[in-house]
């Protein structure tokens, strides 16, 4: 039996020293038997294997366990997949032998290679979240017969030959190799040979990975790719599809140099063993399609794809029909990021030959890949239909349902794929995501683990094992694995986007931007990124490290130029990037709509991908601003897939105002609600309710107030659905009614009006009065309906519906003895649109879009001034103001990169504000957003602006513009007495940690006139010094003219003619972040009359930022306002904040 199985192994002095071996493994093996359940399962077997037992040599089995001191043992062509349990992947290889002497999650694990050859990946001591760094040790300790091996890296290959010698290669990491003689350090793609009696030596290799070829998944399918042949020869195949190698190979060696059959066969054999050159000899040597497609696939196995294209061009230009060679023109296709070739290959090979499994197979993975959910379930039951137990058949399908979160039907696809076939590396990476998605992490690192150790080259396992290292805390690791993924596909960018997410989390912001910058360029060949978690902040969208360190301009662009509506992330991110309620509730909705889960994210750390879990936050703060403000806030959040996946948000948000210079107590108290609900892949419902209430009084001597109270009543609800049709067909409904009350009482003082009355009426009013009646009611509502989809793929298309309500009423009366003066009076607007966009991309350098809409919008407004004297009630006037407006609406932008990371954008926007908080429509045109605050409801804007954007290296960003805007609000018959109604609290699902945000703008208020132009030509510049410092500087020059009437030629209030701020932004210490802002504001108006002058000033704001390790305790100080004059500002005194919040 030794002799068999271990072939190389001769003589009597060999024959000792194994069996002295396997007494002392017996011992040490009985000796951990009694401390641990077991230290490594197989995962794998194929061919002869044996493990050495109390009893004897025992043949090997899939799901057997091992404690340490087990010997394990190949026959030729045999081999061996483990899986330690200190997380250590092993592959031991033909005619080899291995003792495992030792294995320990938190200490060195101890492997002992007699001979043969192992790979492995193995675990690594890494920094945790908690802070606690581990001493730098060896993760697994080697030993030969001539050397000591110390592992420090994750992926690497010992050989001991029949002489001794012993060969290291590093992969990935590092080790030390070490004997007798001496020892060396044996870096990355490095490898080091040790002979016995000599000093070891080292030498750098081209292509470390050539040398683990023979570790792989791939298993032969003769039939595949030859018909059927005679007894002797189909015996022979069927024992290769059983793994029994040695005759059959030896079998076919004998005729493949006379039967192109056998060549293929045994070619197919080779590719399986890693022995790529023969193969692709045997097959260059062969006229045949199979023998062509085939040598395709070995080229693509072997990282050689222009030679597989090469092969393909010529094979296809002959046999431009032959199933298999379209099929491999797929892989090819897939293997390189070309989704559509891919799937068009797919189709072609389909149509050649509908009984091919593999056409449907490969089809269905990559309509999976882009989670097109019902063609992809449809083609993979197709192939399954056709051949019940084809390789990963079924295993896709699982994960196909798991992406879904169709968890059972994911359960029963993985259960039929692994009682299939244990060793199936589709669907142990599927059912750990599939672990992962149903929130138990560490059964499926274990899934994936074992799927990495089968197929050490799957870029999918790769990059879910590092997700599930990350989510246990495991951050080196993690990124090690994302890494990895990104060598083994590397035209993904979700690798890189992991990786920004997980560097933006420990605040590493500079290598965060590095990681979103390569996620950027690769952004062309994306699949999907629905399984990237799309959390509250959009922190999944590329510009998200970038906005983190304070670069906004940067991050919009990039917001931009990787904008998608079917994607929550994209909008979640762009709310951020702007100021506006309008504009920033519109990308709010579409978001929440889009993913209804993103409120279930975690508040500490984002686990990546939706995750269940409950969480909750308390945060106290304290700000002193004329007026001190105290307020605290509780939330909780979570997420849950125990029915269907459902999250939900609730926060308590109170607010205490008491008195500063003025005698001021206001009460708040905000109530906030959001659920999510997804009872399929395809549906998702979201619902947001709001309820505000303030209670306030105030004794302003200098407003002339006493002892009056302020009563505020503001309720909201939304309700809305998102369904995709397919991936790049998704409709969005809305309704949202929104109802707000506020009453008036007290005491008030005006001398001024009570000289003028005595005048006229020859005396008897007194300076003091009274509030009788003050109340106002404001009620929205809106319904609004969007389609998008994809006509092709340069050609998208939205058409939607929409309608808006607003009604506003006031009913005011004072007591200013002795007579009442009093005001009633009303405001409804509607408004109603229709409207069709089209986004063209005639090229990857050029962006096209064409909107138009047909608007409505009408105004009818009264009121009317009474006055009671005793008890006679007159009526002194009424006015009235009906407008009606029906026009086309058109919008032009173009974006257009004429160079590389240079990108110019042009808009013309004409576009009236609808009567409602929101819009499903798009907000921007080509990149350029509406400019939502100088247009009030149903107001008018005209627009023309151009912008230049300049990505300037790695580390600068500048952008200019030229724009040029024409507005003209709804003028009213009298002063407004009641404000539009706004949605200002959406934005609190948010669950923001910062009390202060990055400035998107320098506005110090939103203005209100009637009609103006306002001309801008601004500048900005972002700068990344280093991965721990940041810059920006802006600049405008403002020219406006109010032509509304009665303040024709002012300014427009709250703009200033220069306007300069710089910035900067400093990660001095781990977890730490500091923050400056300085702004120059040339003199301006807060008035539309221009009676209210702000004095030209500076203006310094200060920010520091700490979180602890594990993110549950964070503190934040702000200090602004500080100017260099007190009437440069609205606000006279400097501002100061802190929050703390904790997280649990």
């Amino acid at each position: 039996m030794e002799k068999t199985l271990i072939t190389r192994t001769n003589g009597m002095r060999s024959k000792q020293l194994l069996a002295l071996v396997y007494a002392l493994g017996s011992l040490t093996g009985m000796a951990a038997g009694q401390a641990y359940a077991y230290d490594a399962e197989v995962v794998q077997v194929l061919g002869r294997a044996e493990v050495r037992e109390p009893t004897g040599w025992r043949p090997l089995q899939i799901g057997q366990k091992m404690n340490a001191g087990a010997f394990v043992r190949t026959a030729e062509y045999g081999q061996v997949a483990l899986l330690l349990r200190d997380n250590t992947q092993v592959r031991v290889n033909q005619t080899s032998l291995l003792q495992i002497k030792g294995v320990s999650p938190e200490e060195t694990s101890v492997l002992d290679l007699v001979q043969g050859r192992i790979w492995a990946q193995s675990k690594r001591f890494f920094r945790r979240v908690t802070g606690t760094v581990a001493p730098v040790r060896r993760a697994v300790l080697v030993t030969t017969a001539t050397s000591t091996i110390g592992i420090r890296g994750t992926d690497w290959d010992v050989s001991v030959g029949t002489d001794g010698t012993t060969t290291l290669t590093v992969l990935s990491g590092e080790a030390d190799l070490s004997t007798k003689f001496g020892s060396l350090k044996v870096l990355p793609n490095e490898q080091a040979r040790a002979e016995p009696g000599k000093a070891p030596t080292k030498i750098l290799l081209t292509n470390a990975r050539e040398r683990v070829q023979w570790v792989t998944a791939y298993r032969p399918q003769p039939h595949r790719w030859i018909g059927r042949q005679n007894d002797e020869f189909e015996a022979n195949l069927r024992a290769i599809e059983n793994g029994d190698y040695p005759a059959a190979i030896a079998y076919l060696e004998r005729l493949a140099g006379r039967s192109p059959a056998a060549a293929i066969a045994l070619a197919d054999v080779y590719i399986s063993l890693g022995r790529i050159p023969e193969a692709v000899n045997l097959l260059k040597a062969l006229d045949d399609p199979s023998a062509s497609a085939l040598l395709a696939h070995a080229h693509i196995i072997d990282d050689r794809a222009e030679l597989a294209r090469q092969t393909l061009v010529k094979a296809l230009a002959i046999h431009p029909t032959h199933p298999e060679l379209l099929i491999a023109r797929g892989e090819l296709a897939r293997f390189e990021g070309l989704a559509e070739l891919a799937g068009r290959s797919y189709r072609d090979a389909i149509a050649a030959n509908e009984a091919n499994p593999e056409g449907w197979f490969g089809l269905g993975r990559i309509d999976a890949e882009r989670e097109a959910v019902k063609p992809a379930r449809n083609a993979l039951k197709r192939a399954m239909a056709l051949n019940p137990k084809g390789a990963g058949y079924a295993g896709e399908l699982g994960t196909l349902e798991t992406f879904a979160n169709a968890f059972t039907a994911a359960e029963q696809a993985f259960a039929v794929a692994l009682e299939q076939q244990p060793a199936d590396f589709n669907a142990l990476t599927g059912l750990g995501i599939l672990k992962l998605k149903t929130g138990k992490p560490e059964e499926a690192l274990q899934a994936f683990l074992k799927a990495g150790v089968l197929e050490p080259r799957y870029a999918r396992s790769a990059l879910w094992t590092g997700v599930a290292f990350y989510q246990l805390g495991g951050h080196d690791r993690a990124v090690e694995m994302f890494k990895r993924a990104a060598e083994l596909d590397p035209k993904d960018p979700v690798p890189h986007m992991m990786m920004s997410m997980a560097a933006s989390d420990r605040l590493e912001l500079g290598e965060a931007v590095r990681s979103a910058r390569r996620a950027a360029e690769l952004m062309p060949y994306l699949k999907s990124m629905n399984q990237l978690l799309n959390n509250q902040k959009g922190n999944a969208n590329l510009g998200s490290s970038l906005a983190q360190f304070g670069m906004e301009d940067w991050a919009q662009a990039y917001a931009f130029n990787a904008y998608t509506p079917y994607w929550a992330g994209s909008h979640l991110f762009l709310a951020d990037r702007y100021s506006g309620t309008f504009n920033k509730n519109s990308e709010l909705f579409q978001g929440f709509l889009s993913d209804p889960s993103v409120f279930g994210a975690s508040n500490r750390f984002n686990t990546l991908v939706a995750s269940p879990g409950h969480y909750a936050g308390f945060g106290a703060r304290l700000t002193d601003q004329d007026v001190l403000d105290r307020g605290a806030a509780l939330t909780a959040n979570g997420y849950s897939v125990t029915a269907v996946p459902f999250s939900y948000f609730v926060s308590a948000d109170l607010a205490r105002i008491r008195p500063g210079h003025n005698d001021l107590r206001v009460d708040g108290d905000n109530y906030t609600v959001g659920l999510g609900l997804k009872p399929s892949h395809e549906l998702g419902v979201f619902l947001f309710t709001n309820n505000s209430l303030i209670d306030g009084k105030t004794t302003a001597i200098d407003k002339g107030l006493s002892d009056t109270t302020l009563d505020l009543d503001n309720r909201r609800a939304d309700l809305g659905i998102n369904y995709k049709f397919s991936p790049t067909s998704h409709l969005w409904i809305k309704f949202g009614h929104g109802r707000e009350e506020s009453r008036f009482g007290g005491n008030f003082s005006s001398p001024g009006v009570a000289d003028a009355l005595n005048e006229i009426f020859g005396g008897g009013f007194s300076a003091t009065g009274r509030i009788d009646r003050y109340v106002t009611v404001s009620d929205q509502s809106d319904l609004q309906l969007r389609h998008t989809f994809d006509a092709s793929n340069a050609w998208q298309v939205s058409w939607g519906l929409e309608s808006g309500r607003q009604k506003k009423q006031i009913d005011a009366q004072l007591e200013f003895a002795p007579i009442m003066p009093g005001l009633v009076g009303r405001d409804d607007r509607k408004s109603s649109e229709a409207y069709i966009s089209n986004r063209l991309r005639p090229n990857d350098a050029l962006l096209l879009q064409a909107d138009i809409s047909r608007v409505q919008v009408s105004k009818h407004q009264w009121s009317e001034d009474t006055l009671k004297f005793g008890v006679v009630d007159f009526n002194l006037g009424r006015q009235e103001d009906d407008r009606d407006f029906r026009q086309w609406n058109p919008r032009f932008g173009v974006a257009w990169n004429p160079r590389k990371n240079q990108t110019l954008r042009i808009a013309v926007q004409k576009w009236r504000r609808p009567a409602s908080v929101n819009t499903l429509a798009a907000v921007d045109t080509a990149g350029i957003a509406l400019e939502d605050r100088l247009v009030s409801l149903g107001g008018e804007m005209k627009r023309v602006r151009a912008q230049y954007e300049w990505e300037t290296g790695n580390d600068a960003f500048i952008q200019t513009y030229l724009d040029s805007r024409r507005v003209s609000n709804l003028a009213n018959v009298n002063t407004t007495l009641v404000g539009d109604i706004n949605l200002e609290d959406l934005e609190r699902l948010r669950n923001r940690s910062r009390l202060s945000q990055q400035a998107t703008d320098l506005w110090e208020a939103t203005p209100e006139f009637g009609a103006a132009t306002v001309k801008t030509l601004g500048v900005s510049v972002n700068r990344l010094f280093s991965d721990r410092l940041s810059g920006n500087l802006r600049y405008q020059y403002n020219r406006s003219r109010n032509t509304g009437d009665g303040f024709e030629g002012n300014l427009v209030p709250w703009l200033p003619r220069h306007l300069l701020s710089a910035g900067a932004n400093w990660l001095p210490a781990a977890r730490w972040q500091l923050g400056m802002t300085v702004t120059y504001r040339s003199m301006r108006y807060s008035d539309e009359a221009n009676t209210q002058t702000l004095d030209p000033g500076w203006n310094l704001g200060l920010r520091s930022y700490w979180e602890n390790p594990d993110k549950r305790l964070s503190v934040e100080v702000i200090l602004e306002n500080l100017h260099s004059d007190k009437n440069a500002a609205p606000i006279h005194s400097p501002v100061l904040g802190a929050q703390l919040l904790y997280r649990f």
